[in-house]
């Protein structure tokens, strides 16, 4: 009787099984090192790192015309009594035999014109307001007279000079809201002589 052949192939199958098995153990051993190396490399890196600040985003400030107008319609005991001034003429004197022409403007007199009434300048206003004049545009300047002009009430007092810009300020929208703004009971416009003396006209807030 023929002795039975040894299984080989259940032995091979064994072996490559206990081989596979040491081979897993191995990676799943070396995946958690690696994971338990990486949560500590994070957790010192997010315990060094300084927190960050959030920065929050500043309100940005009015216009600075914005500024002034709401200052003028909020505060009418600083505008009142009101005082507008423009132009310019030419003063002629006479020194000896020779004769002098210079060019006196209504700004040049305005200090010595709000003392003599008590009045607010549009100048002065800015000020208070907080607002440089040198930052100013003329299209600023515009708005904040015009504004300044329907809010001033009761006497207004006026320093025109002769010649007067047919596009300045003061024709363009002064004079146009003043004659418009109810709150006004008269105008009194005074005028710069060719002598240099400041003369009452009998302009009013009608005939201006």
């Amino acid at each position: 009787m023929q002795a039975p052949v040894p299984a080989r192939h259940s032995t091979c199958s064994a072996a490559s099984t206990k081989k596979n098995s040491d081979i897993l153990y191995v990676n799943v051993e070396y995946i958690s090192i690696l994971l338990v190396t990486i949560i500590q490399i994070l957790f010192i890196i997010t315990a060094l790192a300084e927190p960050v600040p959030i920065l929050e985003a500043k309100p940005k400030s009015p216009p600075a015309a914005d500024t002034v107008v709401a200052y003028i319609q909020a505060h009418p005991n600083d505008i009142n009594p009101s005082c507008f001034f423009s132009g310019q003429t030419l003063v002629t004197t006479k020194k000896g035999k020779t004769t002098v022409t210079v060019k006196k403007t209504a700004e040049s007199l305005l200090n010595k014109f709000k003392t003599d009434h008590g009045c607010h300048v549009i100048a002065e206003i800015v000020g208070k307001a907080g607002v440089s004049t040198g930052g100013l545009t003329d299209a600023d300047w515009k708005k904040i007279s015009k504004a300044f002009a329907q809010s001033v009430t009761g006497t207004v007092y006026v320093l025109l000079g002769k010649d007067v810009r047919s596009n300045s300020v003061w024709l363009a929208d002064e004079k146009p809201a003043l004659k418009t703004n109810g709150q006004v009971t008269s105008v009194q416009v005074y005028e710069i002589d060719t002598d240099g003396t400041v003369k009452k006209t009998s302009l009013t807030k009608g005939t201006m």
